[in-house]
């Protein structure tokens, strides 16, 4: 195997570096593109599920328990004919200062999961492209507590993958193989 070694000066001295081939793009398969919708449209499920828990947690039981706590005492003072107490603005509002607060909290916890996942699955499905990366393996490992076979590799997306048996046979440390893993969600999809 050869290797291309790329000279540049970095500081006056002369340094050697292995050239890294560039990541290319394909289209991606049937298969492939039907696996990201699943992963999609499960993920968005679970967001939403998430987000709508989080709110019946910490928005919608703290305001109704806030509302029928409220409601008692001011039954409990009308029962005991005493005066109605007229409240500042801070402890009339700072409940629902609260409330919203923690609402703007949930929204944004939402929004960055929806930008750091569901949205780059989704830019992945739009464009239709996968990245094939050309890679080396570092080194081989036989997991004898599971019975599986893995490469690390030099790859900057992947720090191992699982291969066949036959495939941890045939090649050796040192060999290039290309990965193929969605552009944006780096969801892996298989090596060659």
């Amino acid at each position: 195997m050869s290797r291309n070694i790329i000279r540049y000066r970095q500081g006056g001295s002369q340094q050697h570096k292995p050239a890294v081939p560039y990541p290319n793009e394909e289209p991606m398969e049937e298969s492939e593109l039907a696996f990201l919708v699943a992963k999609r449209d499960k993920d968005r499920s679970s967001l939403v599920r998430t987000l709508r828990t989080l709110c019946i947690a910490f928005v919608i039981l703290p305001f109704g328990a806030g509302a029928v706590l409220e409601s008692i005492r001011r039954v409990n003072d009308a029962k005991r004919h005493l005066p109605v107490h007229e409240e500042s603005f801070g402890s009339r509002y700072a409940f629902f200062i609260g409330i919203l607060f923690l609402l703007f909290l949930i929204s944004l916890a939402g929004y960055i999961s929806y930008v750091r996942t569901l949205k780059r699955v989704i830019t992945d499905i739009r464009r239709g492209l996968k990245t094939v990366e050309q890679t080396t393996i570092s080194r081989k490992v036989y997991m004898t507590h599971n019975d599986t076979c893995h490469f690390y590799l030099r790859s900057s997306s992947r720090l191992s993958i699982e291969v066949s048996r036959e495939d941890y046979e045939h090649y050796e440390e040192e060999d290039e193989i290309n990965i193929e893993y969605s552009t944006y969600a780096k969801v892996y999809f298989g090596y060659y």
